[in-house]
């Protein structure tokens, strides 16, 4: 049960979705992100059906998704919905590689470290590992800059997708990736 979910955006699709997951869908917005996070849902039941749950089942705690006896964590970007679930804690995060405000970032989230090659993707790593922390434990934000967090990440198709937690399998639409 501890898997990985990763889809392209070719996905997206305005699907109909119990009430409870409405709500929480219709916060965004901005139309694109509504309907990324509404396919984002739709997929997540898929997954829940597979283990013998429902969306009905879903609640929210300070917008994270729960359901009763198992963790999940969700991530959407421009580019990907992620899906994460697990039997222990976990957390998801997917951003694009970043490209804008390199100087600024890496005096705030590197900690002065030293790196001088890919440090657009260093950067990325590092901000989606520290999105996937907070994801699990919450607190403020940025207390944890000068935290070492570890976790891990894949790259595809320029963007960074990290992860903490237990993950036995990995699949990009549905295919087996790692």
């Amino acid at each position: 049960m501890n898997n990985i979910y990763i889809y392209d955006l070719s996905y997206v699709n305005n699907y109909d979705l119990p009430l409870n997951i409405l709500e929480h869908v219709n916060r965004y917005k901005i139309e694109k992100k509504r309907n990324i996070s509404n396919t984002m849902y739709y997929l997540l039941g898929l997954k829940l059906e597979n283990i013998g749950l429902s969306l009905i089942d879903l609640y929210f705690f300070n917008n994270k998704p729960l359901i009763k006896g198992i963790n999940i964590s969700l991530s959407h970007s421009d580019h990907y919905i992620c899906i994460m679930i697990s039997d222990s804690l976990c957390g998801i995060d997917t951003e694009p590689i970043i490209n804008k405000n390199i100087d600024k970032l890496k005096k705030l989230i590197l900690n002065d470290k030293d790196i001088e090659e890919n440090i657009d993707l260093e950067l990325t790593k590092r901000w989606t590992l520290l999105e996937s922390y907070y994801k699990i434990h919450g607190g403020n934000f940025f207390d944890l800059f000068n935290k070492d967090i570890e976790g891990n990440s894949i790259i595809i198709n320029n963007s960074v997708i990290s992860y903490i937690g237990k993950c036995d399998i990995i699949y990009l639409n549905d295919k087996k990736y790692l």
